[in-house]
C-alpha cells in the first residue's frame, strides 16, 4: 500500500530508520522473515513487522535491499562493507536547539541580537556528539555548506548524513563568525 516508507525504530540502544514497504496484507504474531507477495506470486518483500497501532498495516524489507544483503554475505561472509538502503542508525549533533529569527535577543541579559534567520544552540547534550565543540547562544548557520534558517532545515540536512561522519557547520557565536568539524554522534532510544 506504499513504498519507500521511513519507520524509526529502537535497535539494541540506537534509534534506526528503515526504508520499508508498507502492505495492507494481514499480518499475525509468526508472519515476520515470511514473504510478501505480490498478485502475480513474485516475492517483493520479507514481512517483519506489524503496526500495531493501526489494524491491518503491515511492513517488510524489499526484496532488492534484502537480496544486496543476502549476496554480499554469501559471497564475503560478512556485510560490513554495504551501505544498507533498508536500516541506517540516525545521526544526531548532541544539541537541543529552536529555531530564532533575525532581531530576536538570544539571552535575556545579553544585548546581542540574531543577524538572521537561524538554529538557535539552546543545550548541548553532556558527552553528545557537540560536546566542547558548540555553546549555548549559537546560532546555526550552515551545515555542510548549505544555509540553514529553521531547525526542520537543519533536521532534513542532518539525516543525509551518517552517524560517524564529520561534517563542516557555521555558526555565530555572539557575532563572530566560525567554521567548526563536528563528528555526528549515534541518536539513542531511551
Amino acid at each position: 500500500s506504499a513504498v519507500d516508507r521511513v519507520i524509526s525504530v529502537e535497535e539494541n540502544t540506537a534509534i534506526v530508520d528503515m526504508v520499508m514497504l508498507q502492505t495492507d496484507a494481514q499480518v499475525n504474531p509468526g508472519n515476520s522473515g515470511g514473504p510478501l507477495c505480490n498478485d502475480r506470486g513474485e516475492v517483493i518483500g520479507i514481512v517483519t513487522r506489524k503496526m500495531s497501532e493501526y489494524e491491518g498495516l503491515g511492513l517488510a524489507i524489499p526484496i532488492n535491499e534484502a537480496m544486496e544483503l543476502i549476496n554480499a554475505y554469501l559471497t564475503t561472509g560478512s556485510t560490513d562493507h554495504v551501505t544498507s538502503k533498508v536500516s541506517r542508525v540516525r545521526p544526531t549533533m548532541g544539541i537541543q536547539a529552536a529555531d530564532i529569527k533575525e532581531g530576536d535577543q538570544i539571552l535575556q541579559n545579553d544585548p546581542y541580537v540574531a543577524p538572521r534567520d537561524g538554529v538557535l544552540v539552546v543545550g548541548v547534550t553532556p558527552g553528545g556528539a557537540a560536546e566542547g565543540i558548540l555553546e549555548p547562544g549559537d546560532i546555526i548557520l550552515q551545515m555542510g555548506g548549505s544555509d540553514v534558517f529553521t531547525l526542520d532545515q537543519l533536521r532534513t540536512k542532518l539525516y543525509t548524513y551518517s552517524s560517524g561522519q564529520t561534517v563542516e557547520i557555521v555558526v555565530d557565536r555572539f557575532g563572530e563568525q566560525l567554521t567548526l568539524q563536528l563528528r555526528l554522534g549515534t541518536a539513542r532510544a531511551s
